[in-house]
């Protein structure tokens, strides 16, 4: 999951909301996130440009702009209960979204994984040589009030001297009826291949394995090492426990139908608000993607 990591020592020095307060008021937004990067922002250095030698409210890449619109309660693909799946990402309210995700990026140092691909913006970021861990290193550096990554990051953190603590993902607004978690398209997947002569038998040691890693392996990592070696406060497993809850799955994003995902994210990069030209430009090529995924299980 892509979550939000946050700098404790920010929230009292700018005597800031703290945003486990603000997630249990249900007021833990995009708009009060923002609020809380801007009022952080500040050319230490005192150059007149912002870089990565000074103070920011997110380091992130751009991902954490899928995540806002994952986070948002929205979807590119919706399966329905049976088992059809069409696009719906084309609503009134993806233009609140795309306002929410456009006014954070003031505030927010990255780089970017998708969103150049149709994207000829350059906000303040990372050059290509620039590493991962370099823009991990700006959050444990204390150059940063919030990081958005996968939970995965939480054992970066252990030679870190940051007090952080983690909360899911935004919401939209007051409104929103929940948290919503974007589990990352970037994960480990089990195939068969073609040469498989015994499938029965491969499925049975295929699920067994499976199984004995949930009862042995996930308790020990989950428990264990992710709530008690490296969180640094007691409410961080209540957090983990409600992002796990609300884990959230998009096809339209793994299967990239359309690639409207990217064209999204570039929209954002580009601050721009004219998401029906993009859809529209798009939607023939999505649905004509959909439609064939659809026939290889029909």
């Amino acid at each position: 999951m892509h979550e939000v990591f946050r700098d404790a020592q920010y929230i009292e020095d700018f005597n800031l909301d703290e945003p486990y307060d603000l997630m249990a008021a249900g007021t833990w937004t995009m708009d009060n996130m923002t609020a809380m990067c801007k009022a952080v922002m500040s050319d230490v250095n005192g150059d007149g440009l912002m870089d990565k030698s000074d103070r920011w409210g997110l380091v992130a890449h751009d991902y954490v702009i899928t995540a806002g619109y994952i986070g948002s309660g929205e979807r590119i693909a919706t399966a329905a209960k049976d088992g059809s799946i069409s696009l719906t990402m084309n609503n009134q309210r993806i233009y609140e979204v795309i306002d929410s995700l456009i006014g954070l990026q003031d505030y927010w140092i990255r780089y970017s994984l998708t969103a150049k691909k149709y994207s000829t913006a350059a906000p303040v970021g990372f050059e290509p040589s620039d590493n991962y861990a370099e823009l991990i290193g700006v959050f444990k550096a204390g150059s940063a009030l919030f990081c958005g990554e996968v939970l995965a990051v939480m054992s970066d953190m252990r030679d870190s001297d940051i007090d952080f603590g983690v909360v899911p993902t935004p919401k939209l607004n007051e409104k929103q009826d929940g948290y919503y978690s974007a589990v990352n398209y970037i994960a480990a997947a089990m195939v068969i291949p073609l040469t498989a002569t015994d499938l029965d038998r491969t499925s049975i040691v295929i699920e067994s394995l499976a199984a004995e890693s949930h009862y042995t392996v996930i308790p020990a990592y989950y428990e264990i090492a992710m709530k008690s070696k490296y969180a640094r406060d007691l409410i961080t497993s209540d957090m983990l426990d409600l992002i796990f809850d609300s884990r959230s799955y998009d096809l339209g994003i793994y299967y990239g139908w359309g690639d409207l995902s990217a064209r999204f994210c570039s929209l954002v990069y580009e601050a721009s608000t004219d998401f029906a030209s993009m859809y529209d430009a798009n939607k023939s090529a999505a649905e004509e993607a959909l439609n064939k995924f659809v026939e290889q299980f029909s």
